[in-house]
Formats: structure tokens, C-alpha cells, sequence
């Protein structure tokens, strides 16, 4: 027998408990991982899809590389290469108007 089934026992028995607010209170508090586990299992997924396009760029660049010096062109050409594939994405759970409302109460 599990520690659920023992603790489902225990809240019957011992609490006088019903089934139903038994199941609830073994339930209620792991809901958010229900929430959050998508969340992140995609997040993982764009990051994934992200480095591998990272990685197609990095090797096309490399591939086409010449021994030599590099010209500011070419410099200019690589940093917006670069900047293109560095996206910063906006991951925040907390809403803009709670941040700025936090922050102007911390005085900053």
C-alpha cells in the first residue's frame, strides 16, 4: 500500500474526512504544476529550435570563413548576423503594471 492509500485511510478514519474533501486536499496544491509544466516544456522546446537555428547559422559562417584579416564591413556584417539570432524573449510571468507598481513602492 502506498502513502496515498495511507493517508487517504488515515483522513477517513481518523479525521472523519470524506472522500471528496480527502482527494481535494492531497490534490489542490500540486495544481500548479499542471499549469506550469506545459510552461516550461515549451519554453525548453523554443530554446531547443532556437540553438539549433543558432547552430546552422554559426556553421554556415564558419564553413564560408577565409583565412585573413577581417574588414569593418565584414565586422559590421557579422555583429548584425549575430544580433539577429540573439532574440531576447520577454519570459516574465509578472504583469508590467505589478512590476512598476512594485517598484515605485520600493522607491526605485
Amino acid at each position: 500500500m502506498t502513502w496515498s492509500g495511507l493517508g487517504l485511510i488515515a483522513g477517513l478514519l481518523i479525521a472523519g474526512a470524506t472522500i471528496v474533501s480527502t482527494v481535494v486536499s492531497f490534490f489542490i496544491p500540486s495544481l500548479a504544476i499542471y499549469q506550469v509544466a506545459p510552461e516550461i516544456c515549451l519554453g525548453q522546446q523554443r530554446v531547443s529550435t532556437e540553438r539549433q537555428r543558432l547552430n546552422h547559422l554559426v556553421t554556415a559562417e564558419l564553413r564560408a570563413a577565409c583565412p585573413g584579416a577581417i574588414s569593418n564591413s565584414e565586422w559590421r556584417r557579422l555583429r548584425r548576423r549575430a544580433a539577429q539570432g540573439i532574440e531576447v524573449k520577454d519570459r516574465g510571468r509578472v504583469p508590467a503594471e505589478l512590476v512598476v507598481k512594485f517598484k515605485a513602492a520600493a522607491g526605485q
